[in-house]
C-alpha cells in the first residue's frame, strides 16, 4: 500500500471544509508549506500595527520564535535568581542551626533567634506568643521577642496551635492582633509550636510571604525551638 503524503488532497479539504479541519490538516503535517513555497510566498499577514506593511508568515513565525526565545531566557533567569537564593538561606539556616545547638542557655537561645532572623533573614518583626502556662514564673519574659499569650487572644492562638503547618501570608485584624500586638505586619510565616507557643515572623513587604511559598524554614525552626523550650521547661521543674 503506498503510504499517504501531505501532498495526497485530504478527504475533509473542500468547499465545505471548516476552519477546524483545515487546522488540523496543517497541524497533521507541518511540512505542507515546505512542499508548497508557491502557496506560502503568497500569505500575507498584517503587521502587528495597524497601518503598517503586511510581514510574511516566515517573518511572523520570526517573531514568535523570538518572543518564545525571550520567555524561556527569563524563566530560566527567575530559576537561577531561585537557585542562588535558596542556596543562600540554606547556608543562613545552616550557621543558624550550628549556633543554636551550641547554645544551652533557653534565655541567649531565644536572644539569638530574634537578632538572627532580623539580621540575617530580613525580618521587620520576630514574635514567640507563650500560650501553655508551664511557662510561668520563668524568666523567658525577659526576652524582648517573647510575650506571654492574652486571655482575649487565646481564641485565635488555640486555632493557630491546630495546625500541624506553617503559614504564610497575610492575618485577618484578630489573628494580627493575637500575634503582634499594635504592629501591623504587611505578610507573615508563622508556625505552632507543639502546643507550647506560635512563633511568628512579620514583613513589612507584601510580597516577603506569599500564600503557597511553603514554610520548611519555619517548620524547621519551631522544631528547634520547641526541643529548647521542653528543656527550659523540665529544667525549671527540678529547681521547683
Amino acid at each position: 500500500m503506498q503510504k499517504k503524503t501531505s501532498t495526497d488532497k485530504p478527504a475533509v479539504v473542500g468547499k465545505t471544509a471548516s476552519i477546524e479541519q483545515v487546522l488540523a490538516y496543517l497541524r497533521m503535517h507541518p511540512t505542507f508549506f515546505a512542499e508548497h513555497p508557491e502557496l506560502l510566498k503568497s500569505q500575507r499577514l498584517p503587521g502587528q500595527d495597524q497601518g503598517q506593511d503586511t510581514v510574511s508568515l516566515w517573518q511572523r513565525q520570526n517573531q514568535l520564535l523570538r518572543i518564545e526565545l525571550e520567555e524561556q531566557q527569563q524563566r530560566l533567569q527567575q530559576l537561577s535568581r531561585a537557585a542562588i537564593s535558596n542556596e543562600q538561606l540554606l547556608n543562613r539556616w545552616h550557621s543558624l542551626t550550628l549556633d543554636l545547638m551550641a547554645t544551652a542557655d533557653t534565655v541567649n537561645f531565644l536572644e539569638l533567634v530574634d537578632a538572627r532572623l532580623r539580621k540575617d533573614f530580613g525580618a521587620d518583626y520576630v514574635v514567640l506568643q507563650l500560650i501553655d502556662t508551664q511557662f510561668e514564673g520563668t524568666d523567658l519574659l525577659q526576652v524582648a521577642m517573647v510575650q506571654r499569650a492574652a486571655a482575649d487572644y487565646l481564641p485565635e492562638l488555640q486555632q493557630m496551635l491546630a495546625s500541624t503547618s506553617a503559614y504564610c501570608g497575610r492575618l485577618i485584624a484578630d489573628k494580627r492582633e493575637a500575634v503582634f500586638g499594635n504592629d501591623r505586619p504587611a505578610s507573615v510565616t508563622l508556625v505552632a509550636i507543639e502546643q507550647l507557643a506560635v512563633l511568628a515572623i512579620g514583613s513589612d513587604d507584601a510580597d516577603r510571604f506569599a500564600p503557597g511559598m511553603g514554610g520548611l524554614f519555619i517548620e524547621l525552626l519551631g522544631k528547634t525551638v520547641a526541643w529548647q523550650l521542653q528543656r527550659h521547661v523540665e529544667a525549671f521543674r527540678k529547681q521547683a
